[in-house]
């Protein structure tokens, strides 16, 4: 079983980046788009579990958020990881950053000191609307809509990468919620 961990957004949260993504499918040639119901902001790749990894994998999750109080944080920039001829097309998170590497320090200790393997990357928080993304004109120009609220993060979820009748799918497997009592300082 493929898993990841990642924060889980609500149906308007869904529809403002459907709405960004349908904008950016009229410049593009081709691309693999995100499914609505896909969109998420991950934290942890955790990669294939095995046997009981995943009782482990939902202790660590709850350790993490026993030492987390809920934040908020703000979407709205557009950016692009480049590979040869195609991209990954992303939305930023403009507020909150300090908060989410925090809560991603938390869950790569949880992960790694039970034994998981560390992610060595730097840690850039977004949401992926589209993969090998080919723009007709090269690159994205056109203007989006500004999501001007606050996205609360209240906990993370355990998710399962697979496919559903030929279909990418991410199913929510444990959810926990935030301590609201902790104290972040």
């Amino acid at each position: 079983m493929r898993v990841f961990i990642a924060v889980e957004f609500d149906d308007d949260i869904k529809r403002y980046l459907k709405q960004v993504q349908d904008i950016v499918k009229t410049t593009t040639v081709s691309g693999n788009f995100t499914h609505y119901s896909n969109f998420h902001l991950t934290l942890k790749y955790i990669g294939n579990i095995y046997n009981g990894e995943y009782e482990e994998l939902c202790q660590c999750i709850d350790d993490a958020c026993s030492r987390t109080a809920p934040f908020s944080i703000r979407i709205g920039d557009i950016g692009a990881f480049h590979k040869k001829n195609s991209s990954i097309l992303w939305v930023a998170v403009t507020e909150g950053r300090s908060e989410l590497k925090r809560l991603f320090e938390r869950i790569e200790t949880e992960v790694v000191e039970s034994g998981f393997e560390p992610d060595n990357r730097k840690y850039r928080p977004h949401i992926t609307i589209g993969k090998k993304i080919v723009f007709s004109n090269g690159s994205f120009t056109n203007g989006l809509p500004y999501y001007d609220r606050d996205i609360p993060v209240t906990g993370l979820t355990l998710y399962q990468s697979h496919r559903v009748d030929g279909v990418l799918t991410y199913t929510p497997l444990y959810r926990r919620p935030f301590e609201q009592e902790y104290n972040n300082e």
